[in-house]
């Protein structure tokens, strides 16, 4: 079963999203995730346990990417301040 977990992180001009996939399965290729920001679309990126990255988007709540979120791997939401 997939964990997702997320991560808030931030310093006085930034703010990002993680969210890493903690569990034993892998975690569908879309998924929702609901934050309490206005950001309407928003680039996601996907760091896979190799290290190489992809990018997938957050668009209505909906996470997009394209494969599964496979376990020890994340992504990182970018959002304006």
């Amino acid at each position: 079963m997939p964990r997702l977990v997320p991560y808030a992180l931030a310093d006085a001009e930034r703010k990002a999203i993680a969210v890493w996939n903690a569990g034993g399965d892998d975690a569908p290729g879309e998924f929702s995730l609901r934050l309490d920001v206005s950001a309407e679309q928003t680039p996601v990126v996907h760091v896979r346990r190799d290290g190489s990255r992809t990018v997938g988007s957050w668009i209505g709540g909906v996470v997009r990417l394209s494969e599964p979120l496979r376990p020890w791997e994340f992504i990182v939401l970018g959002l304006d301040r």
